[in-house]
C-alpha cells in the first residue's frame, strides 16, 4: 500500500475523481446523461474511439500523477521484437506479410497484480457507475471486466526514446486515461476497423506498415482525458516520446467474452509473466472471432 499518497477529501466515492458537472456519470438517467452516452456512442459509432477531455477533475489529476510515479517502478521492459499480433514469426509465410513485420518494443507495463488496493486508478475502475457507463457507450447488451488477473487492469510507461509499435488489443475495449503527458511525441495513432471479426486484411494492414498515412488518424491526447477505444479491430500505436518526460497511462480492460485472457506468448512479452491458467487456455481457442491476437 502507499504510504506518502495524499487523499481527497472525501474518497469514499470514486465519483469525487470524475468531473461529474461535465460528464454525469451518477445521472446517466438524466437529460445531460442521456446526452453524454448519444454523444460517446456517435463518436464510437463514427470512429471506433470515444474522447472526453478533462474527465478527471484538476484535484484527483494530481493525485494521479503522484501515484503514477509510484506505479511506475513496477514496470515489466521487455527490449524485443513484435509484430501487430504479438506471435511469433510464420516462415511458412511469404517475407511481406505482416505477421513477419517486426518492431523494435521497448515500453513498460505495470501488470494488475502490481496495483495496491489503495490505488484511486484501481478505485476508479472498480466504481459500479464506470462499466454501465462504458457498456451504455458501446451499446452493449452485455459487456464484461477482462478476466485475465495480470491484465484487467494495466499501467503503460513510455520513457523518452521509446515508443509502442503498431498493434491489436486482444480484449475487445480498451479505456485508458492520460495521467502524464510527455513534452513531445506520444501520439496516439490509430486505422478505424482496418479489419473485421472475419477479415483480416493483411493487405491493408501491411501498407500502414510499411507508411501508409491515408487510413490513419492522430490524437494528441491529455492528462485527464477519458478515451473509449475499439482496438480489437484498429490498428494502433503510440508514437516515440520525446524531451525528458516520460508518457504514462492508466488502461482498463473490457471483453465481450468473460472468459477472455491474453495468450502465453502476448502475457510474457507485455508483463514478463504467465499463470498456470494462460498455459491451460492456450490449449483451447478462446476466440470467438477466429482473428489472430
Amino acid at each position: 500500500m502507499y504510504t506518502n499518497l495524499p487523499k481527497l477529501s472525501s474518497l469514499d466515492e470514486a465519483s469525487n475523481l470524475v468531473n461529474l458537472d461535465r460528464y454525469p456519470l451518477n445521472r446517466l438517467s438524466s437529460d445531460r446523461g442521456k446526452a453524454l452516452i448519444a454523444d460517446c456512442q456517435r463518436q464510437l459509432d463514427d470512429t471506433g474511439c470515444c474522447l472526453l477531455p478533462e474527465f478527471i477533475n484538476s484535484e484527483a489529476l494530481e493525485l494521479f500523477k503522484k501515484e503514477s510515479e509510484k506505479l511506475s517502478v513496477h514496470a515489466h521492459y521487455s527490449n524485443m521484437l513484435a509484430n501487430v499480433y504479438f506471435s511469433e514469426d510464420d516462415e511458412s509465410l511469404p517475407k511481406e506479410h505482416p505477421k513477419r513485420f517486426f518492431f523494435n518494443r521497448t515500453s513498460g507495463f505495470v501488470r494488475a497484480d502490481s496495483f495496491p488496493t489503495d490505488s484511486l486508478i484501481l478505485h476508479l475502475y472498480n466504481w459500479p457507475a464506470f462499466a454501465p457507463f462504458i457498456q451504455a457507450c458501446l451499446k452493449e447488451e452485455k459487456l464484461y471486466k477482462y478476466a485475465d488477473p495480470l491484465a484487467y487492469i494495466a499501467f503503460n510507461v513510455i520513457k523518452p526514446g521509446q515508443e509502442f509499435p503498431w498493434h491489436f488489443d486482444n480484449n475487445h475495449v480498451s479505456v485508458t486515461v492520460i495521467t502524464q503527458a510527455p513534452e513531445k511525441g506520444g501520439i496516439f495513432e490509430y486505422c478505424h476497423n482496418i479489419r473485421s471479426s472475419h477479415d483480416e486484411n493483411y493487405d491493408g494492414v501491411m501498407k500502414v506498415l510499411k507508411g501508409d498515412r491515408a487510413p490513419v488518424t492522430s490524437l494528441n491526447l491529455r492528462p485527464g482525458d477519458l478515451q473509449i477505444f475499439k482496438g480489437r479491430y484498429s490498428l494502433h500505436r503510440v508514437t516515440k516520446v520525446e524531451g525528458s518526460i516520460p508518457r504514462y497511462t492508466a488502461i482498463f480492460s473490457y471483453t465481450k467474452d468473460p472468459q477472455m485472457y491474453s495468450k502465453v506468448y502476448r502475457s510474457l512479452q507485455l508483463y514478463g509473466k504467465a499463470l498456470p491458467t494462460h498455459y491451460q487456455l492456450d490449449k483451447t481457442d478462446m476466440r470467438t472471432d477466429g482473428l489472430e491476437d
